[in-house]
């Protein structure tokens, strides 16, 4: 599928729901949908569900919901070199198993950049750019690998994260740096690596450590 556009939309602009494989769409626009691509699964009808699904080259503006976003469904899911531009909600919303996020960018969201839900495991984000959102840069409720990531200007946590690895990137400018264990009930923390991740501490920056709450270990 190439080259589609959705515009005031009040549902979602691309669905992809129940039994559906190998399915790639490019260069896709939405303009104020709920969300401008939603991995889904249908109540009736078909079984199965969206498999090995790629959406390449992507700009949604201004989403009323989550610009991507997967239901608690889906496997193998690559969102390459997509854009969320001030979303209502968060950027991207990823709440199945087995994604990849490739060159994202979520600037201007009114709540997190990236968020990668509980039931979401196996997930990679390589280079994000997650600027100026209205909370978290990245948040993360389970172990995520995230590569050279850009973290900047996030009016709380830059990285809120319950474990996983950060190789590389920078996260500056956000009200405070990482926090490493959120004390929601029925969360487990995980080990957490980082390694050559640049976290300058600044006037704007105030806390450039990890900060971990009550929270059970594995």
């Amino acid at each position: 599928i190439v080259t589609p556009v959705f515009k005031n939309i009040s549902w979602y602009g691309f669905s992809l729901a129940g039994a559906c494989y190998n399915v790639m769409v490019t260069n896709i626009h939405g303009t104020r949908c709920r969300h401008t691509v939603s991995v889904n699964w249908r109540a009736e009808g078909l079984y199965g569900m969206p498999e090995r699904v790629k959406i390449i080259d992507g700009l949604s503006e201004r989403s009323t919901l989550s610009g991507w976003d997967t239901h608690d469904t889906g496997r193998d899911i690559e969102f390459i070199r997509c854009e969320s531009i001030r979303a209502e909600d968060d950027g991207f919303q990823i709440r199945t198993s087995n994604c990849k996020l490739i060159d994202p960018i979520a600037n201007d969201s009114d709540e997190d950049g990236i968020s990668i839900e509980v039931g979401a495991e196996n997930v990679v984000i390589v280079r994000p750019q997650s600027k100026r959102n209205g909370r978290f840069g990245i948040s993360s409720y389970k172990p995520v690998l995230i590569i050279d990531p850009d973290i900047q200007d996030n009016l709380s946590y830059g990285l809120s994260t319950q474990g996983g690895e950060v190789r590389g990137g920078l996260i500056e400018g956000n009200d405070q740096a990482i926090n490493y264990g959120r004390s929601l009930t029925g969360l487990t923390l995980y080990s957490l690596k980082m390694s050559g991740t640049r976290i300058p501490h600044s006037a704007t920056q105030g806390l450039a450590f990890l900060q971990s709450d009550e929270t059970g270990y594995d």
